[in-house]
Order: structure tokens, then C-alpha cells, then sequence
């Protein structure tokens, strides 16, 4: 069986190639080693536990215009949520309450309006937080080329950012985006990142809810799709080596030894994965100068028989523990409700090795100090680790970062490591599925 292009790879930069290679009337085949799809925003639906559980929580915004497209494509839009503006409640260690609320102006003075009034900036850090959106709007291009050799903590020292600044506003805003420290990562990423969210539309820095699992959000909507349109979805099969011949892949080998062949081919897997495919040492030393080392983030889901809040975020200032995500009710296996809530560790290298009951005792804490809560005591714990949830965009890194097209002719990559210009998140790996989709189909007669 011959196809137009097979896909490695089944998270959702996988997916997202698939659907527009799919969209534009391509026989695609999607090949996935695992037996579900989805990769780091998988659904594990663990029986033992009795619950569905995601991989992990992601944070969302207003603009991941891939994001919205992919959802929009499958049919699932109306499974997540767009707040009308941004509304972010912050509480301190001693349980002081400070909202940042963007009133319904146009951009951007609903940013000036809601940074203005946010309580916990003093008159000096609101200076210096205007000084640093200031220069977003000042000559891009000049700025992206300045900003490629630069780390985010050398810019902030540029920018006379100060210290009580970075630490409760820029560190943890960092880490949520980019899932290290400021001192290891790419001023010119973070740069493009603020930019999108803050020079754009006015919900562009709106806060995205998801209403429903990442199984049903992300991955069965755009299986029924795939289907729909005739394309070939294989799980349990893994790639161990490709054919190629005069500069162009021929076949692609599995684990069981079964051979796939296509016209163009797209591998979306994590860099590390494609190090062990046999036939790629020409193409990873594209990229292998740089240190690809990554970064964890740590998921610690609870359930409660009452609510914890009425909000549906709170960030944690000056804490390990960087958001709280109240999820709604959900029913238990049991029969009785209880209240979901997921609490996101960011760059948690310090304790990732953390037990279960250490990391949640250390959640608990938290939302005792912060809400007020007394005696908080879960019916359900499930804690989540991704190891390499991120790779670090060091500038050495985002140097090296890959594009859609490689040297090989009809060989294409995605991932939200490769060059998309921005972090590693669940846009940047939408965007990059869709990027070698437009790549293959740019090249057809």
C-alpha cells in the first residue's frame, strides 16, 4: 500500500500535519509507536485509578491561532474556553489577593489600564515593566538580530528590569512559557512570544480553558477526521530505519520489520527519538552542535470533595508550585462528584525526583498558606511527571532548531522543537505540523 505522505509520529504535531495534508486531499498514513495518540498531551485512562488523566496541564492563550485552527478544523472549538479578556488572580505567600484584570479596551490599552491597576507592582516595577513592552514596538527586525546571541536574563539586565520584578512577575511568567530559568534561554523567543500576546488583538493575552480532557479536546476529534477522509492511522508500530537512495527516502522500516512507502514522508517525533533511527545521522547533524539538554514540569492532580476556588486559575506568587487549575466537577468511579483540581510545577528539575506524598504534602501547603483553606484533604491524588517535557532554547539552540524542509528531498520534520520560532508548547507544535503540511503541498505540481 502506497500513500501520498506517512507521518511519524502521533502527537499533535503529527496531527496537525495530517489533518491539512488530509484537508488537501492527500492519502496520508500516521504512524504512532505508542497505542494512543496525543504525545505529551495525551489522555491516559488508567483503570486502576478509575479516572481519566492528562498528561499534563497545558496552558493556552488566545493567540495559538494554529491552535484554534486545528480545533476549529475537527470540530472542537466548543471544547475549550477563551476568557473575553485577560483576568488572572495572583495571591501571595501570606494569602494577599491581587488581580490582573485587563478591562475591554482596544489594544493595547487594555494592557496599559490592567498593568496599571495591578496591585502587586510598586510605581518602580511598573516603569520598568513599561520600558520592557515599550521595546517590542521599537524596529523588530533590529531587535530580533540583537536579541539571537542574547539570554532572557541579559535583556532583562538591558532593560534595568529589577530584581523584585523578575522574581515575581518575569520568573514564573518564564517559566510557564518556556519551562526553565531566564538565564538559560533565548531572549529573541521570549521576545517573539511577548510580542504575539501583547501587540495583537485584545484576547490574544486572554487565558484558554480546556472544558474537557485532552482526549476528547485534541486527539478523537481529529482521529474522526483522519478517518473521514480516508487516511491510515497506525498505532503499536515504531520506526527503526529509512531507505534512502539519490537523496530521497524510499521506504520507511518498523519494529515488526514490515516496510511503508510513500511519495514525501514527515518525521514528528522529539529530537532524541530521531537520534536512534538508523539512516538519519546525516540529517540530526544538521542540528547535533548544540546541547539539547531538557526540562520537567510536574502535574500534581487532585480531587476534592468541596471547591477550592471559584476561579478557574490562580497563580502562585514566589512559589514552586506556579498555577492552579479548578477543573470543575467530575464523576467518580464511585458514583459520588468530586472537585478537579491541577496544580503546575514548571522547571521543576529540584524535584523531579520528589515521591508522590512529598510533592503533594508541598501543594497542599501551598493552597493552605495562599486560599486559606484548613485541613485540605484530597479523595484522589494522581501526580504526573514529564521529564523532557521541554528542550531549553538556549541561544546555541534556537540556532540549530530545524525547519519543515532538510536536505533530503522528500523528507520533512515537525515538532515543537524544530524552528517555529517559538517555545515548546502545544502551538509550537501545531504550528510545526502544519508548516511541513504547507511545505509538501507547496512543492506538488
Amino acid at each position: 500500500m502506497r500513500f501520498d505522505t506517512i507521518i511519524v509520529g502521533g502527537g499533535l504535531s503529527g496531527l496537525s500535519a495530517a489533518l491539512h495534508l488530509s484537508r488537501s486531499g492527500q492519502r496520508v498514513a500516521l504512524i504512532e509507536r505508542k497505542r494512543f495518540l496525543g504525545g505529551r498531551a495525551a489522555t491516559y485512562d488508567d483503570h486502576t485509578f478509575g479516572l481519566p488523566v492528562d498528561n499534563g496541564q497545558h496552558l493556552m492563550m488566545g493567540c495559538y491561532e494554529a491552535t484554534i485552527e486545528y480545533l476549529r478544523l475537527t470540530g472542537a472549538l466548543e471544547k475549550v474556553s477563551l476568557q473575553p479578556t485577560q483576568d488572572v488572580m495572583f495571591v501571595t505567600g501570606k494569602g494577599k489577593k491581587h488581580r490582573l484584570y485587563c478591562p475591554p479596551l482596544p489594544a493595547p490599552l487594555h494592557l496599559l489600564a490592567g498593568y496599571g491597576g495591578f496591585s502587586l507592582l510598586t510605581i518602580r516595577e511598573k516603569i520598568a515593566l513599561g520600558r520592557m513592552l515599550l521595546s517590542l514596538v521599537r524596529s523588530p527586525s533590529t531587535q530580533q538580530n540583537r536579541l539571537r546571541h542574547m539570554t532572557i536574563a541579559e535583556w532583562f539586565a538591558e532593560l534595568e528590569q529589577p530584581l523584585s520584578l523578575v522574581e515575581k512577575f518575569w520568573d514564573p511568567l518564564v517559566a510557564s512559557i518556556m519551562n526553565a530559568a531566564p538565564h538559560q534561554l533565548s531572549a529573541v523567543v521570549f521576545y517573539r512570544t511577548l510580542r504575539t500576546i501583547f501587540l495583537g488583538h485584545r484576547q490574544n493575552s486572554s487565558l484558554m480553558f480546556f472544558k474537557t480532557d485532552h482526549q476528547r479536546t485534541f486527539v478523537e476529534p481529529a482521529t474522526k477526521y483522519l478517518e473521514h477522509k480516508g487516511s491510515f492511522i497506525l498505532n503499536g508500530k515504531g520506526l527503526t530505519s529509512m531507505k534512502e537512495r539519490s537523496g530521497s527516502v524510499k521506504a520507511l522500516i518498523l519494529d515488526d520489520g514490515s516496510e511503508i512507502s510513500g511519495e514525501n514522508y514527515i518525521i514528528a517525533l522529539p529530537e532524541h527519538e530521531i537520534r536512534r533511527v538508523a539512516g538519519a545521522e546525516q540529517l540530526v547533524s544538521t542540528w547535533s552542535e548544540a546541547r539539547w539538554d531538557s526540562s520537567p514540569i510536574i502535574t500534581v492532580n487532585l480531587w476534592f470533595e468541596e471547591p477550592i476556588s471559584p476561579l478557574p486559575i490562580i497563580g502562585f506568587v514566589g512559589a514552586p508550585v506556579h498555577w492552579i487549575f479548578t477543573r470543575g466537577e467530575v464523576q467518580l468511579p464511585e458514583g459520588n462528584t468530586a472537585h478537579y483540581v491541577t496544580a503546575v510545577l514548571s522547571a521543576a528539575d529540584t524535584l523531579i525526583d520528589a515521591t508522590e506524598q512529598q510533592l503533594t504534602n508541598l501543594v497542599l501547603r501551598e493552597i493552605v498558606a495562599r486560599l486559606g483553606i484548613k485541613n485540605p484533604r484530597p479523595l484522589r491524588v494522581k501526580v504526573m511527571k514529564e521529564k523532557r517535557a521541554t528542550y531549553i532554547l538556549s541561544p546555541e539552540v534556537e540556532a540549530c532548531r530545524p525547519g519543515p524542509i532538510t536536505s533530503v528531498s522528500n523528507l520533512f520534520l515537525a515538532g515543537d522543537w524544530t524552528a517555529t520560532g517559538f517555545p515548546a508548547t502545544i502551538e509550537g507544535a501545531i504550528l510545526s505540523g502544519r508548516s511541513a503540511a504547507r511545505a509538501i503541498l507547496h512543492r506538488l505540481p
